[in-house]
């Protein structure tokens, strides 16, 4: 590109002459070498003087680096394994029939839930607990449809209609599993149920001022439905009998005014004492299905008001030539009990004096006995009353 003619002669060292014998003009240089340079990498050639530190530079050096990055981001990531508030809640298995006051496993199929953090991961000790929803009675017990709550057939039959329920609170273990084996209806009447499953967690808390305490989180329901069948191996059979006669509030425990006529005929002297016709209303029952009936099988004790209400056939005359007045078809008393209350039942106690069911002698069954210390009349619409046991679908009447 230079204008200026190239002179005649030997070439200079900038030049170098091709095989026509034309001179041509070095556009390549050798690169100065760089004499100052102290470090690993020289500068001015960009070559390593140093094999190692080049394999760190190009390998080690990347992976130290991304392994930073990696633990860094790590330990901002929050451990879902330690969040134990329970989010989810699924029904594994549950059973779609069960006996009153027999164990839910004897059914074939215990109760299962499995329960889990908001990141599907298996919660430990969160608290699983079955309870009540509604219940559609067998027609036999249809006489506990529709029974408001605090009326008079509330207080007469509400103990006999209401569901009660054993072992119906589990916690989960290290997979989030809850099973209820022994868990029990054992109060109630024969129907189909509809129970809700409830998954919580306690957890301590600090108000905002700085006191302490302990609340329940619920986190997750579902609902399952059961049907609910009598008890045909129980049977109750009265162990008392009732008095032929007896003044209102007079207190049914077994003791009394006992009066004894001197042989001179002179004046009697009355005592308090033993009285058999004061005995309290008592029971045994008897299981002959085995060992899986609950130890807290329950007993209620109530006024009958009309006979179909245990179960007891009758003939059915149509109102029409002869209209049947109200107190002739129903029966009202009020009755109460040692330490209170209009309702009675209780938990069985076994044959051997221990709490709960019991095994007879010679292995013929299991059962217990109850007892219903303290009983008395207060007031009634009829003078002549009817009273009757129940558990588990069958009933005993006491005065039969």
């Amino acid at each position: 590109k230079d204008s200026t003619p190239v002179k005649k002669g030997a070439p200079d060292k900038n030049q170098y002459v091709k095989g026509d014998g034309i001179k041509v003009e070095k556009t390549l240089k050798r690169r100065r070498v760089d004499n100052f340079s102290s470090g690993f990498v020289d500068l001015v050639t960009d070559r390593v003087k140093n094999k190692w530190f080049s394999m760190f530079v190009i390998v080690i050096f990347p992976l130290l680096l991304l392994n930073l990055l990696i633990v860094r981001q790590l330990s901002s990531v929050p451990d879902h394994w330690l969040d134990q508030i329970p989010a989810h809640m699924a029904i594994l298995t549950s059973p779609s029939d069960l006996v009153l006051g027999v164990k839910s496993k004897s059914s074939g199929m215990s109760l299962t839930v499995l329960v889990a953090n908001s990141n599907h991961l298996p919660t430990l000790d969160s608290q699983v607990e079955v309870s009540f929803v509604s219940m559609v009675p067998e027609a036999e017990f249809d006489f506990c449809s529709n029974i408001i709550k605090d009326s008079y057939r509330d207080e007469r039959l509400g103990a006999v209609c209401s569901a009660r329920f054993y072992s119906n609170t589990q916690d989960t273990d290290s997979s989030g599993i809850a099973v209820f084996d022994d868990f029990a209806i054992v109060g109630g009447v024969p129907g189909t149920y509809v129970l809700n499953v409830t998954v919580s967690k306690v957890q301590e808390f600090v108000d905002e001022f700085g006191r302490e305490g302990t609340g329940a989180i619920v986190g997750a329901h579902s609902w399952f439905q059961v049907k609910v069948h009598r008890n045909l191996n129980i049977t109750v059979t009265p162990t008392t009998l009732p008095p032929k006669a007896i003044e209102y509030r007079t207190i049914l425990n077994g003791r009394g005014t006992v009066c004894s006529t001197p042989a001179d005929l002179g004046t009697a002297s009355c005592t308090i004492g033993d009285r058999e016709d004061l005995r309290p209303p008592a029971a045994s029952i008897v299981y002959t299905g085995g060992d899986d009936l609950s130890n807290a099988t329950t007993v209620t004790f109530f006024l009958i008001a009309n006979f179909s209400e245990v179960l007891w056939r009758h003939v059915e005359f149509p109102r029409t030539n002869y209209p049947h007045l109200t107190g002739s078809v129903d029966r009202m008393a009020r009755m109460t009990k040692s330490g209170g209350g209009f309702q009675f039942q209780e938990t069985i106690m076994g044959l051997d004096g221990g709490s709960g069911v019991s095994e007879m002698e010679g292995g013929t069954g299991w059962g217990g006995t109850i007892e219903f210390e303290g009983f008395r009349v207060l007031g009634a619409s009829n003078p002549a009353l009817f009273f009757a046991f129940y558990c588990n679908g069958v009933f005993g009447v006491w005065n039969k």
